[in-house]
This record gives structure tokens, sequence and C-alpha cells, in this order.
């Protein structure tokens, strides 16, 4: 919710503090009233010194109080404390709220930043047994709140990797053969690729005891053999080369057909994600996609804490 306050509201030294965190300035300039977007650096009875966004130049502005109509605070620092990762419904439910005030680029930038919180540690912690579902949503709002073209990609081809996209982004398909699977055995094994490639090893090693899996894997995979696949998990994860092969199989089993090299436009995503080329662009991750750091996962005291998923 946003909270307004007032030009008459600003001789309350008290208030001066709790404006520290106003995102957005109505200032009054030849006759208009221009809203700008960034952050009180410091203040005093006289002047407002708020420093703009990065995407307005990062400027420091000083401004004549008399000349501020208002300050507004969309970003609820107590409210940010109060997050938990053990109930990321909490980051989810207000980095929507947040995107829905996407206009505020304060807003829209926190917003951003919680979405992929919620996204990493969907995978690493189990305290919301709808860790799928919360997945699921913050990759289709984070396509909404792209800040750029680059950025709109990546998230896209991050919501293909979790399988929220239906299917490979791809102008040309390849040429192709069937993979001898029916539906409920794509889908196991599909669920052991998606496990190791998005560190998920715990449900990975619950996977590796179901039988069914094992023997399918025996019989149609090629790209390493079973005993290969447990020193992988057991390892704590596949290695640059090995991520780029499961990454193929993968593909090859949602969309149900063989992809054969060299017979596709070298430039379309996946002919250079299997290909393994190692520009961190081509395999996105909630880590890598843009700026924010995941990881850096609790607000506390002003700032934001870096947590290991061991200490969860």
């Amino acid at each position: 919710m946003k909270r307004y306050f007032a030009q008459g509201l600003f001789l309350s030294i008290a208030l001066y503090a709790s404006l520290a965190t106003a995102d957005m300035l109505i200032w009054r300039h030849d006759g208009s009233a221009i809203t700008l977007f960034g952050q009180i650096e410091n203040q005093d009875a006289q002047t407002v010194r708020f420093r703009l966004h990065p995407e307005l130049g990062g400027d420091l502005k000083v401004f004549a109080r008399e000349d501020v109509l208002a300050l507004v605070v969309n970003i609820d620092s107590e409210r940010l404390e109060r997050l938990d990762l053990r109930n990321l419904t909490d980051y989810r439910d207000y980095a929507e709220e947040l995107s829905s005030q996407s206009i505020d680029l304060q807003a829209r930038d926190l917003a951003i930043r919680l979405f992929l919180i919620v996204g990493y540690w969907s995978n690493r912690l189990k305290a919301d047994s709808n860790a799928v579902a919360l997945r699921e949503s913050a990759l289709r709002n984070l396509q909404n709140l792209a800040r750029s073209e680059k950025e709109r990609i990546g998230f896209e081809k991050l919501a293909f990797l979790y399988q929220v996209v239906p299917q490979w982004p791809s102008q040309n398909p390849p040429e192709t053969t069937l993979v001898d699977l029916d539906e409920s055995r794509r889908s196991n094994l599909l669920r052991l690729l998606v496990a190791i490639r998005t560190e998920n090893l715990i449900l990975a090693r619950q996977l590796l005891r179901q039988p069914e899996i094992g023997q399918d894997w025996k019989r149609t995979v090629m790209i390493c053999s079973w005993g290969e696949l447990n020193r992988i998990i057991e390892e704590d994860g596949p290695s640059s080369l090995q991520r780029e092969e499961l990454l193929k199989l993968e593909v090859e089993i949602l969309t149900g057909q063989k992809l054969i090299r060299g017979r596709q436009r070298p430039d379309v995503w996946s002919v250079q994600a299997q290909n393994r080329d190692d520009r961190a662009e081509l395999i996105p991750s909630f880590s890598n996609v843009t700026e924010f750091d995941p990881q850096q996962a609790l607000y506390r005291g002003g700032r934001w804490t870096h947590i290991q998923p061991s200490q969860e």
C-alpha cells in the first residue's frame, strides 16, 4: 500500500527518518508536478537530497523543500524484515503487490528480487508444500517485469528450463526421431533431470531409488552410464560439460524428439546450449539472470543478508 507524505507534514523531525526509504518524489517545477524515482539520502528544514534511480542516471538532486509536493513510500521495510524463508508464499504475495505498482522503478526492482528468491529457494526448502506452484508463479511474473529485451529473453529461457513454457524457443525445429518412452516414463526421467539441473539433489537421490527410472536410463540413455549418474549426484551435481549433455537429453525427452547435431541454425539458443557454449547467458539461472543474488534472501537492519542453502 502506498504511503503519502504531504508537504505540510515535512516539519516533523520524527518523520524525516521514516522518509529515508521513500522511493517517489513529486516535485513542483514550472507549474507542473514531476514524479521522480529514487531514495532520500538526507534532508533538513530547507532541502531534500534525493538520489535518482539508476535508470534515471543515479544523480543526486537537491530540492528546496517548498518545491517538494509529496514523498511516496511503496516499499514497506517492516514487512521486508518479517519475511522468513520458511514461508515463501509471503515473499511471492508481497512481490505480486509490488509488481502491480511497477510504474515505480524501486517497487519493480524489489518485485524482481523477491520473485527470484521464491524461484531459487523453492528447490532448496521443504517448508512450502506448493513449491512448484510458487516457482511457476514467480517465473510467469518475472517475464512481465523484464527491464530490457535481453532480460525478457533470459526470463523466458529460465521459464522454459523449469518447464513453465510448453515448447522449446526455436524457430527451426530439428530433424527428429521419437524417443522410445511412453508419457509416464518420460515424465519420471524429466523429473530426475530437472532435479539434477536445478540442484535439488535431495529429490534426485530419492528418484534414483525408483527401479523403473534406472531401467529406463539403462535402456534408452547413452549420455552416461547409470553408475556415472549416481556418482554425479552423490558428488553434489554435474560439471559444466555434464550439465550440457543432461540438458540435451532433457530437451529430447521434453519434446519427444531426438536432436540431431549439425542440422540446425547455429544461432538458435537450443543449438548453442547443447553445443556447450560456455557463455553464462546461454544457460540462465535464478542467480545469474539479473544483478540480484537470490541467496541474499533475508532483509535485516536495512540490508539484504546472504544465506547459504546449507544454513536452512
